[in-house]
């Protein structure tokens, strides 16, 4: 059908938009390096549940973690690969 987007590479499907949004927050931690979540959401406009939930998700998979809020200029990280 004209005008849809197709179902085979995922457009507008839930799990797409989840990944672009993952995509986004940690192309935010690549290019500001040690960055508040806060931080995050004003500069992916995505609201703060939602950069809370995906930075949650990244921890657990291991991609980014958190340093103590108590040593200088420390807040979040991702790791190299």
């Amino acid at each position: 059908m004209a005008g849809r987007p197709s179902k085979s590479r995922g457009d507008g499907s839930l799990a797409w938009l989840r990944e672009r949004n993952r995509e986004r927050v940690v192309g935010v931690l690549r290019t500001h390096g040690r960055t508040s979540q806060a931080e995050i959401a004003r500069a992916t406009g995505l609201s703060r549940t939602t950069v809370s939930t995906l930075v949650a998700e990244l921890k657990e998979g291991g991609v980014v973690f958190e340093v103590d809020a108590k040593a200088p200029d420390a807040r979040a990280h991702t790791r190299s690969t």
